[in-house]
C-alpha cells in the first residue's frame, strides 16, 4: 500500500506540472484527479481482499478487470468510485473521470484534456519509479501523450522539464511520507 501511495503522490505532483505546461486552468483538480485516481480500487481491495484475489485470478485467466469485478462483486470500481466521489461532493470533472475509467475518449469533451493529463502523469510516475527506465526510454514512451496534449517540445526542453519534474515529485513525496 505504501508503494501505491508514493506512486499516487508522484503522479499528483506530475499532473500539476503537466497542467501548467498545457495551460490547463484548474491545476488543483488535475492534482487531486491523479492523487485519487486509484482510490476506488484501493478501498475495495482493502475492504475485501478475498474478493480482490478472486478478481485478480479471473483477470490472470483472461477476463477483463471490469468483467471480473462485476462477476465477483456485482459492480465495478468505476461505478463504486463515481458513487463514492459524488457522496463526498468531489468536483464533477473528477467524478466524470472516475466514472469513465479515466478514458479520454469516454469522458465529457470538456474533461478530455484532464483525462490525458492524469493518464500521462500516472505513466510518468510509473517510469520514475522503475529503475530500468532511462531518460531516452521515458522520452520515447511519452511521445504519444506529448502529441495528444499538443505539446511541442524538443528533446532538450523535455530533458529540462522532466528533470525538474522528477526532483519536485521526489521532494514532495519525501515531505509527505517522512
Amino acid at each position: 500500500q505504501k508503494v501505491k501511495l508514493r506512486l499516487a503522490l508522484k503522479s499528483a505532483v506530475i499532473a500539476k506540472s503537466i497542467a501548467r505546461w498545457v495551460d490547463y486552468q484548474d491545476k488543483e483538480v488535475a492534482f487531486f484527479s491523479a492523487l485519487l485516481s486509484d482510490l476506488p480500487v484501493q478501498v475495495l481491495s482493502i475492504n475485501d481482499p478475498e474478493a480482490q484475489e478472486r478478481i485478480d485470478e479471473k483477470v490472470t485467466k483472461g477476463m477483463s478487470e471490469k468483467e471480473a469485478e462485476i462477476v465477483v462483486r456485482g459492480f465495478d470500481h468505476t461505478e463504486f468510485g463515481a458513487k463514492l466521489f459524488k457522496y463526498y461532493s468531489m468536483p464533477s470533472p473528477i467524478v466524470d473521470l472516475v466514472q469513465n475509467d479515466f478514458k479520454a475518449d469516454r469522458v465529457k469533451p470538456k474533461n478530455e484534456q484532464l483525462a490525458k493529463i492524469v493518464n500521462f502523469s500516472k505513466c510518468l510516475a510509473a517510469c520514475f519509479s522503475d529503475r530500468t527506465q532511462t531518460p531516452s526510454s521515458i522520452w520515447l514512451e511519452s511521445q504519444k501523450s506529448i502529441t495528444s496534449l499538443g505539446l511541442n517540445l524538443s528533446s532538450e526542453e523535455w530533458g529540462n522539464k522532466i528533470s525538474l519534474m522528477f526532483v519536485k515529485a521526489i521532494e514532495f513525496e519525501m515531505s509527505v511520507t517522512n
